[in-house]
């Protein structure tokens, strides 16, 4: 049951994420972006909340979510094993 039926407000999106060094599911079977050694946690400036990055992609990384990447999106033909 919804608190408001009726209502005209859209359901919340999940933003784009476009910060992939490659396509996700190039590298190898069952590793995930955040087993890799480049997987970057960033916080705000605030620290209230956390962003996903490609420590290969930091040329491109800007303050918003175009940037971000998924940590269980499958691991990348880049994809190096964290230490």
């Amino acid at each position: 049951m919804t608190l408001f039926p009726d209502s005209d407000i859209p359901p919340k999106k999940k933003y784009p994420v476009n910060g992939y060094a490659a396509k996700p599911g190039g590298g190898p079977d069952g590793k995930t972006c955040k087993g890799c050694r480049f997987f970057v946690i960033r916080p705000n400036g605030s620290g209230s909340k956390r962003f996903f990055k490609c420590g290969l992609m930091r040329h491109e990384w800007t303050s918003g979510y175009g940037s971000d990447i998924r940590a269980n999106s499958p691991a990348c033909k880049e994809f190096k094993e964290s230490e």
